[in-house]
C-alpha cells in the first residue's frame, strides 16, 4: 500500500486512499496480504497487470516517464526491513528474505531506470539490494552482476560505498579468488573511518576479522575485534555487541579453547533468538552445538 501511495499518488482520493485499494480486494481485482504466510503484500492478478500496461501505453510519454520516475524513486529508496550496514547473507530475519524475492521485478525496473535517467545513486541501492537477495541463496554469477552494475556507478554516499566494497570482499572470498580480499577489506576499514560513524568503523573492523578467522589468522581476528568490544560497549550497542560476543566465541572455539567460547556463543546467540535473526542463530547455535 506504501508503494501505491507514492507510485500512484492516491493523495487525490485523500483518506479514502486506503478505500480504493480495499474495493479493489473486494472486487477480487486484486489479492489483499496473506496473512497465514506472514505477508502484507497486495498481489495483483495477471490479467489485469496486462490490461494496465496496455492502457498505459496508450498515455501520453510525459505521464508514462512521471509514473517510472516515482516507481524507481521509491524502490530506491524504500528501506526493506532495516537495510543498513549490518546487513549480510547471514544477517537478515525471514520476512527480509521474503521481501526481496517479493520485489525482485520492481527492483530491477527501478534499477534499469535509473540508468536510463543517469541516477547513480537509484542504481546503486537497487542492485545492492538485487545482490543482498541472490547471495542469500548462496554465491552465484547473478549477485556478481549486480555487485559490478552497483561499482560501475559513481557515488558520494559513504554507505553505499561501503556497502559495495564489502560484497565485493566477501565476493572475492566465495568465488576463491582470496588475492583480493586483504585489499577490499582494508577499504572498506578505510571507507568507515572517512564517515566518522563508530558503528560503522566497528563492523569494518568486524567483517575483515571474520575473514581473517577463516584464513587462521586468529591473532590477527582478535587485534581487529578489540576496538568492536570497546565500541559496543561504550555505546550499549546490543546488536554489536552479541556480533562481537559470537566472532571472538568462534575464534575461541577455532583455537580449541571450549569454555570461553561457550560462555560468548551462547550470549550471542541468546541475543538472536529474542531479536528475529534466525540466519545468525542458525549459524551460531551450530558452532555452539559443535
Amino acid at each position: 500500500f506504501e508503494a501505491a501511495e507514492e507510485v500512484l499518488d492516491l493523495s487525490q482520493w485523500g483518506a479514502m486512499g486506503g478505500d480504493v485499494v480495499a474495493a479493489l480486494v473486494d472486487h477480487s481485482l486484486i489479492r489483499g496480504p496473506d496473512w497465514a504466510s506472514h505477508s502484507d503484500e497486495f498481489q495483483m492478478l495477471d490479467f489485469i497487470r496486462v490490461y494496465a500496461a496496455k492502457r498505459m501505453a496508450g498515455m501520453n510519454k510525459a505521464f508514462r516517464f512521471e509514473l517510472h520516475r516515482r516507481h524507481a524513486k521509491f524502490y530506491a529508496n524504500v528501506n526493506l526491513d532495516g537495510w543498513d550496514f549490518y546487513c549480510r547473507w547471514s544477517r537478515a530475519s525471514a520476512q527480509r528474505v521474503r521481501r526481496l524475492h517479493g520485489e525482485r521485478e520492481n527492483l530491477i525496473a527501478a534499477c534499469q531506470f535509473g540508468q536510463e535517467c543517469n541516477e547513480s545513486g537509484w542504481v546503486v541501492r537497487t542492485a545492492l539490494k538485487l545482490a543482498e537477495r541472490h547471495q542469500y541463496v548462496g554465491w552465484s554469477p547473478e549477485h556478481r552482476r549486480w555487485i559490478v552494475r552497483a561499482k560501475e556507478m559513481e557515488t558520494n554516499d559513504p554507505l553505499l560505498r561501503w556497502n559495495v566494497i564489502r560484497h565485493r570482499a566477501w565476493g572475492s572470498v566465495e568465488s576463491s579468488k582470496n588475492h583480493r580480499a586483504p585489499k577490499l577489506f582494508r577499504q572498506a576499514v578505510i571507507v568507515a573511518q572517512e564517515t566518522g560513524h563508530e558503528a560503522m568503523i566497528a563492523e569494518a573492523y568486524g567483517i575483515e576479522a571474520e575473514w581473517r578467522t577463516v584464513c587462521g589468522a586468529y591473532d590477527d581476528a582478535d587485534e581487529l575485534l578489540a576496538p568492536c568490544g570497546r565500541y559496543a560497549e561504550e555505546n550499549d550497542d546490543e546488536m554489536a555487541l552479541a556480533l562481537f560476543q559470537v566472532r571472538t566465541g568462534t575464534v575461541a572455539f577455532l583455537r580449541g579453547d571450549v569454555s570461553k567460547s561457550r560462555a560468548l556463543l551462547e550470549q550471542g546467540v541468546a541475543f538472536f533468538q529474542k531479536s528475529d535473526l534466525p540466519h545468525y542463530e542458525i549459524r551460531f547455535g551450530q558452532i555452539l552445538a559443535e
